[in-house]
């Protein structure tokens, strides 16, 4: 796993997330993918950490079975906690905590995000009587801002084009997707939904 990095994730950033998703409106149905802010390898990782406390630090790296054994002899866990351990490093070591994602940033800010590559991945799927065929190129590229997670104020900064022109847009989605207003329900999110799922 030496050479492998990972964007390792502080709990109170996770805590953050998971507080903003149950607690503010306009995250049902959401999935975040929740990262740190960049990808370290474990040596990367123990020169700043050796830096700020001023020790030399260093990894050394442990094939997977040998780091299950020494976190059961060693360190006295039990075989289940070492086993699920050994599991997590070695999902690592195949390059799956390399991604970056902003999500803590932009949840912890008011925003949602939906992981904007799951997103163009499934905007590619193409199906029998798509309902988004109705809408206009801006306006699916307002909707694919949308699913980013990105307010109404985010996308007329990244299109260029007014707040009002940005909320008209939003309008015609809503009519075009047939999604009234109702008490019940968040005309937003079902947008977005429908855009997943098409």
């Amino acid at each position: 796993m030496g050479a492998r990095r990972f964007a390792l994730v502080d709990l109170r950033d996770v805590a953050r997330v998971a507080a903003a998703a149950l607690m503010e409106e306009g995250h049902a149905g959401a999935a975040y993918v929740v990262s740190g802010p960049e990808a370290l390898s474990y040596g990367d990782a123990a020169e700043t950490i050796g830096a700020a406390i001023g020790k030399e630090v260093a990894y050394e790296p442990a094939e997977p079975q040998a780091f299950r054994g020494a976190l059961v002899a060693e360190r006295g866990l039990p075989r289940w906690r070492a086993d699920e351990l050994a599991f997590i490093a070695s999902a690592y070591g195949e390059g799956e905590g390399e991604s970056v994602t902003d999500a803590v940033r932009r949840v912890g800010a008011g925003g949602s995000v939906i992981d904007p590559e799951v997103v163009s991945r499934l905007v590619g799927r193409a199906r029998r009587d798509n309902p988004l065929d109705a809408l206009t190129d801006r306006e699916r590229e307002v909707l694919s801002l949308m699913a980013e997670g990105r307010s109404n104020v985010a996308i007329s900064r990244i299109m260029s084009l007014s707040a009002k022109s940005i909320e008209g847009h939003v309008r015609n989605i809503f009519t075009k997707l047939n999604l009234m207003t109702t008490p019940d329900d968040h005309r937003r999110v079902l947008a977005v939904l429908t855009y997943l799922h098409t």
